[in-house]
C-alpha cells in the first residue's frame, strides 16, 4: 500500500484526523515537495501521471505528460524533482525486454506539461547499471545512481542532461571506493549549482563487513565525500539550505542525525527511537522553522519548530518512501503491504 499523507495540525493532535484525497484513478509511487509545490508522480490504468497539488484550490491538477517512445507509454514515473522555477525532471520505468529488466524513460518540463526525451537502453540500464537512487533539479536537472566500475564492484554514478541527452559523467576517486569498500547513494537533493549526495560506505574489515554514513558534495566543478560517522552507521537522506545540510539514518539499532555545514559534522540529539539496524530508512524534511523526521517504520513522526523540543505523532503503519514540508503541512509517502494505494490529508 502506498499512501500519501499530508499531515497540518496532525503533529499536535491526538490521534490525528486522517481524510482520505486520493487522486481519482492515481497510482502514487513518486512525491517531490518544494518551492514549486507538492508534486506526485505515478499511473493510471493509460500510463504515466503527474500531478500537482493547488494550494488555492486544496485540489490535485494534471499535468500533461507525452510519450514518445512505447516504454514511455507504459511507464510509471518513479523518481520527480522540481526546481524553484518550477521546471521538472522525471525518470519512469516498466519491466520490459526478454528479461523483463527495467526500462528506463526519461522526462523534462515544467506544469504546463511533462515530454518525454527518449534515451538510449545503455543510458541507465544494461549489463554495468546498478539502479537509479532519485532526480535533482538545483541549476539543471540531474540523476543519481549506482553503476559497474570495474568486475564485481560498482560505485556512486551521477548524470547530466546534455541537451536531450543524458550522460553519465566521470566518476571522482569520492565516488569510486576501493578493493575493499562499495560507496552506495540512498538519498539525493540540489541548492543552487550544488548536489548532494548521501549513503553509506560498505567497508570489509577483518573478514566482517561494517557500513559507515557518507556524504558527498558538488561545487559544480568537483566532489568532496564527508565521513559523518564511525562504523555501524548509514545515511539514508538529506535537507539542505544555502547554510548547512540535515542528515539522518541510523546508528546501530537507533535513530540517528547528523549536521552539516562546510565540512564540520555534529551529531543531532534526537530521541531515543529503535530501528532495524540494516534496512530502516529514515527521512528528513524542512520547510523554514519546521522539520519533520519520519523515524522510516510509519509509526513514529518526529517534528519540530525551530530548536524547540521533539514531538512524536503517529502515522499509519507502513514504509516510509518521501517526507516534504511546505508552509507548515507536512507530507508523507508511505508503503504497506495491503497493495491498496491512497492519498490522506489531516
Amino acid at each position: 500500500m502506498i499512501v500519501l499523507l499530508v499531515l497540518a495540525g496532525c503533529a499536535r493532535s491526538s490521534p490525528p484526523d486522517w481524510r482520505l484525497i486520493t487522486p481519482v484513478g492515481v497510482t502514487p509511487t513518486a512525491l517531490f515537495v518544494g518551492p514549486a509545490g507538492i508534486v506526485v508522480g505515478g499511473a493510471d490504468r493509460t500510463g504515466p501521471v503527474l500531478v500537482v497539488r493547488d494550494d488555492r484550490r486544496q485540489a490535485w491538477r494534471g499535468v500533461t505528460v507525452t510519450p514518445a517512445t512505447g516504454y514511455g507509454r507504459m511507464a510509471t514515473l518513479v523518481h520527480v524533482a522540481a526546481a524553484p522555477n518550477g521546471r521538472m525532471v522525471a525518470l519512469g520505468t516498466v519491466a520490459g525486454g526478454a528479461h523483463l529488466n527495467p526500462r528506463w524513460t526519461a522526462w523534462i518540463g515544467d506544469p504546463s506539461g511533462l515530454v518525454e526525451e527518449p534515451q538510449t537502453v545503455e543510458t541507465f540500464g544494461g549489463p554495468d547499471a546498478g539502479g537509479i537512487t532519485g532526480v535533482v533539479y538545483g541549476d539543471r536537472p540531474g540523476v543519481v545512481g549506482a553503476w559497474s566500475l570495474s568486475p564485481g564492484r560498482t560505485g556512486v554514478a551521477v548524470w547530466a542532461r546534455d541537451g536531450a541527452t543524458w550522460v553519465r559523467q566521470p566518476a571522482p576517486p569520492e565516488f569510486a571506493g576501493s578493493a575493499d569498500s562499495i560507496p552506495s547513494a540512498t538519498a539525493a537533493t540540489a541548492v543552487g549549482p550544488s548536489t548532494v549526495i548521501v549513503g553509506l560506505d560498505t567497508v570489509l574489515v577483518g573478514g566482517g563487513v561494517e557500513q559507515r554514513a557518507v556524504l558527498w558534495r558538488s561545487d559544480g566543478t568537483g566532489w568532496t565525500r564527508t565521513d559523518l560517522d564511525g562504523p555501524n552507521t548509514a545515511a539514508t537522506d538529506v535537507s539542505c539550505t544555502d547554510t548547512d545540510c540535515l542528515v539522518v539514518g541510523r546508528r546501530d539499532g537507533t535513530l540517528a542525525g547528523w549536521r552539516v555545514v562546510g565540512d564540520r559534522v555534529t551529531a543531532i540529539d534526537l530521541p531515543d527511537r529503535p530501528i532495524d539496524r540494516y534496512t530502516a530508512e529514515p527521512r528528513v524534511a524542512r520547510d523554514g522553522p519546521v522539520t519533520a523526521i519520519a523515524v522510516g517504520d510509519g509509526t513514529g513522526l518526529l517534528t519540530r519548530d525551530a530548536d524547540g523540543p521533539w514531538a512524536l505523532s503517529s502515522t499509519p503503519a507502513g514504509e516510509v518512501r518521501g517526507l516534504g514540508v511546505r508552509d507548515g503541512a507536512i507530507v508523507l509517502l508511505l508503503r504497506d503491504g495491503t497493495g491498496a494505494q491512497q492519498v490522506y490529508l489531516c
